[in-house]
């Protein structure tokens, strides 16, 4: 940790910044937090979806606080430094063990001074369709058809942190070659990746993702994936070139996939426009994984099981696992996180029933009854089957 009393020496500043960084990458956190309180500041690491704050770094001193802040926008190479009154959104990268990490930004202005929250990313990481879908080859073969598709829409959905871009860009990833032209425009961008074009919305010097969005549709793509729909004029102009023959994908925050689309009504879209070009809306949540080094079989009770939905034969043919705890998931039983998904597919029948009025109950209901509504409850009784999570995980989507 760094001595309080030599605030003022720059290399000191770089070093403890460094360290912050270096440790989260080294315990694969999925989050930095640095906090200004009162009279100290803190630092705590997201690691399988529980902030905890790291050996050192509950309380360092206060008056370090502008300096930590001020390192870390300097390493972004774009934040303002003159700037605390304001959001700001930036990434960095940083060669941490040999390896180039990407971290991406925000700083907030609090009563106490900025904080910042750093997200680590890493291409590497980006989930396999056959993990999404814990291998089920009927879903991975429903996930390919409709990202194939020449025409429509997709929405990758789900909360803050919930990993829909990283399902997005796996999509993107699977599909792009040298046959086809792919643009995306991103706020920020996240992934690097070499086979697209990817372009950044800049809305200070007027290159918002409604302008990006209407210069893109004359350079000839195959398609265009537009990070997120935050406001109307770029989900309606999404929409159009979707029923125009592009094929369009973008994420959206919602918490299952039937609410997004209602999500689209209440910004403004027509039903008749998004019932008409949407093809597939995907949903996902993150859950902690049973630890692999310490997982042992659990004998849940028969009526525990059966309250989750499980059937006779499920319990009967499957075994359940819980994490013991051990060194490497620091006696948690966890270690890492899943993705929990929903998937909804359009018929004829969806989209008829739904530009024609059918509220969020009758689609639901609909879509169950016709079978293209795979859901979070789904998911997660497979992956309990499969070992990925324990029951206590489970009843979090199930109950």
């Amino acid at each position: 940790m760094l001595n309080a009393e030599i605030v003022n020496k720059d290399e000191e500043i770089i070093k403890l910044v460094n360290e912050i960084l270096a440790n989260a990458v080294k315990e694969n956190v999925s989050d930095i937090h640095v906090e200004p309180k009162e009279t100290y500041t803190q630092v705590r690491y997201r690691l399988n979806g529980v902030l905890h704050i790291p050996e050192g770094y509950d309380k360092i001193p206060k008056k370090l606080h502008s300096y930590i802040i001020d390192r870390i926008k300097v390493l972004t190479g774009t934040m303002k430094r003159d700037v605390n009154n304001r959001p700001q959104d930036g990434k960095l990268r940083m060669k941490i063990q040999g390896e180039e990490i990407d971290f991406r930004l925000l700083i907030l202005p609090t009563i106490f001074g900025e904080t910042v929250n750093l997200r680590i990313l890493k291409t590497e990481e980006l989930f396999t369709v056959e993990g999404i879908f814990n291998g089920d080859k009927e879903l991975v073969k429903k996930f390919y058809d409709n990202i194939t598709k020449p025409e429509g829409m997709i929405l990758f959905t789900g909360l803050a942190g919930s990993g829909k871009t990283n399902t997005m860009a796996t999509a993107i990833n699977l599909i792009s070659d040298v046959g086809k032209k792919i643009i995306t425009i991103e706020n920020p961008v996240e992934f690097g990746m070499e086979t697209i074009t990817q372009m950044q919305v800049r809305n200070q010097v007027g290159s918002t993702s409604a302008n990006l969005l209407s210069a893109t549709l004359r350079a000839d793509a195959d398609m265009i994936c537009i990070s997120e729909f935050k406001d109307y004029d770029t989900a309606l102009l999404a929409f159009e070139s979707s029923m125009q023959g592009h094929m369009i994908f973008s994420t959206m925050l919602t918490n299952n996939a039937v609410d997004a689309l209602f999500r689209c009504t209440h910004m403004g879209i027509k039903e008749y426009l998004s019932g008409s070009v949407l093809q597939l809306i995907l949903n996902s949540k993150l859950a902690k994984r049973v630890c692999k080094h310490c997982k042992e079989e659990k004998k849940y009770s028969k009526a525990s099981l059966k309250a989750i939905g499980l059937t006779d034969d499920e319990i009967r043919n499957n075994k359940f696992y819980k994490g013991k705890g051990c060194k490497k998931c620091d006696n948690t039983g966890y270690k890492g996180r899943i993705a929990i998904m929903e998937m909804l597919e359009f018929t004829t029948d969806l989209r008829e029933a739904f530009i024609n009025g059918a509220d969020k109950k009758q689609i639901t209901k609909l879509a169950k009854k016709e079978g293209v509504y795979y859901t979070h409850k789904d998911d997660a009784i497979k992956k309990l089957k499969g070992g990925f999570i324990d029951l206590e995980t489970a009843r979090m989507f199930t109950l």
